[in-house]
């Protein structure tokens, strides 16, 4: 699984307004269920064992 690449998607957020910035990160946040449901099983065994770590990057 590749996690730190860069997004085409966000390429060029120095150049959008603020409402197209948001509207993306929208959008970006719209595909992390999809990205995560083949996972969830394994997500919960992690989750069992109390050692779940999450943060935020910014993608771009």
């Amino acid at each position: 699984m590749t996690t730190e690449t860069r997004n085409r998607n966000t390429m060029d957020l120095d150049s959008m307004t603020s409402l197209e910035i948001v509207r993306v990160m929208n959008r970006e946040d719209e595909a992390v269920p999809l990205a995560i449901r083949d996972h969830l099983e394994e997500i919960a065994r992690i989750a069992d064992w109390g050692r779940i770590l999450s943060g935020a990057a910014s993608a771009g």
